[in-house]
């Protein structure tokens, strides 16, 4: 395992700084995630912070550049909502300009815990920007409707959407999506099924998956395990480990 995970130089896309109250595995640091990472072989993180989920987004996204200064291994996610111009999200063009200062690898939608339609209609303004800066966007399962899914990354086709957390009976909803949308890929965070991870390779090929843990809810080793022990080529393994994420982060237009 040490071999394969170190040599792909992993990224780990879904892990979260800050204290909450769901959290199985318990740590909340930034040091202690890196400590973990050490363990585990993985070179980088893309982290968001609890508070922005749990409190408000312009606290929690102090915290996760305040917690990261410094420590490069760890690249910021921003949380969003589509209510530009409020108390909770600065107007369209402010935003634009915010987005640019911090260069986030990527930003996480709610839209069911945070009320909102992922939609054109009700969530346009937001998407044009991240399809502007063709900026990839993380999407937990449980949160969004794949309808919605489908219609968005139709509709904004520059976005790179990676759905986090789908498996067991999801891919009667995420082969579809990954058949007729080139830019909806999904992380490994739960694919403990029996040959979830072959079945989609072989279908959609390795570029459509990244590797993701969700520490600290959970532990990082079986996930690990499904890519490391599953019966597809170690190129295909390095791709999912880290060379996808880098080939979506580097399609960002800053400039």
């Amino acid at each position: 395992m040490r071999n394969i995970v170190a040599d792909a130089h992993a990224v780990d896309v879904n892990c979260m700084l800050g204290r909450g109250a769901d959290r199985l595995w318990k740590f909340s640091t930034a040091a202690e995630l890196l400590r973990h990472m050490d363990h585990f072989h993985l070179e980088r993180a893309v982290v968001y912070h609890s508070l922005a989920f749990d409190w408000n987004l312009a606290d929690g996204h102090r915290m996760l550049l305040r917690e990261i200064a410094g420590k490069r291994r760890l690249r910021p996610c921003l949380v969003a909502t589509p209510h530009l111009g409020t108390a909770e999200m600065p107007p369209a063009r402010a935003y634009r300009a915010y987005l640019r200062k911090i260069r986030p690898a990527a930003v996480r939608l709610f839209p069911n815990s945070f009320c909102f339609k992922l939609h054109p209609f009700f969530a346009g303004e937001l998407l044009e920007i991240f399809d502007e800066l063709r900026l990839p966007v993380l999407l937990p399962w449980a949160e969004c409707d794949p309808v919605a899914v489908a219609e968005v990354a139709g509709a904004y086709a520059n976005i790179p959407f990676v759905l986090l957390k789908a498996g067991f009976k999801q891919p009667r909803h995420l082969y579809p999506l990954l058949q007729k949308r080139d830019n909806v890929f999904c992380s490994t965070s739960n694919f403990f099924d029996t040959n979830l991870l072959e079945e989609i390779v072989a279908r959609f090929g390795a570029r459509r998956v990244l590797f993701g843990s969700d520490m600290p809810r959970f532990h990082p080793g079986p996930p690990l395990a499904v890519v490391c022990y599953a019966d597809i080529r170690p190129a295909d393994k390095r791709l999912i480990l880290g060379g996808n994420w880098r080939r979506l982060e580097g399609g960002v237009r800053w400039s």
